[in-house]
């Protein structure tokens, strides 16, 4: 589920790192083309001796199939993204908010209590906690 919140979480925007070696004259050309044609996106400038170093903001590239009448590459869906963690956050609250065990750390799929679990809780269906470790010692450092 964490993945399959990933996908439809993703941003459709990246960070794009480009290095040029100027001292070559095709480097140099490169650099140039790149510069002038992403300069609105560049975000750094970096200059190490005879390499320079472009940091820019990068849309990942869609299309629009007229023969599906849909787009392309955009796989995203905050609302879907949306729901699966709040419905994550609703399913936790019942570990986090239970008075039956005393919750030392929590993820978004993951705890950390000082008992076992029902046994209706754990297994292989969704919703189910895995376990994953029984821990005999811990160090708990208090706040400062």
């Amino acid at each position: 589920m964490n993945s399959l919140y990933g996908k439809f979480g993703m941003r459709m925007e990246t960070t794009d790192i480009e290095i040029f070696n100027i001292s070559d004259p095709i480097g140099l050309e490169c650099y140039n083309d790149t510069f002038e044609l992403w300069a609105e996106s560049i975000k750094d400038n970096i200059i190490v001796g005879d390499y320079r170093i472009l940091v820019r903001n990068s849309l990942f590239a869609y299309k629009f199939d007229e023969k599906e009448e849909m787009f392309h590459g955009l796989d995203v869906n905050i609302a879907i993204a949306s729901t699966i963690t709040s419905c994550a956050r609703v399913h936790m609250s019942y570990f986090k908010n239970n008075p039956n065990f005393k919750l030392y750390y929590s993820d978004t799929d993951s705890i950390f209590i000082d008992t076992p679990l029902p046994t209706e809780l754990v297994g292989n269906k969704l919703g189910q906690m895995k376990l994953e470790y029984i821990v005999n010692k811990a160090i708990f450092i208090a706040p400062p």
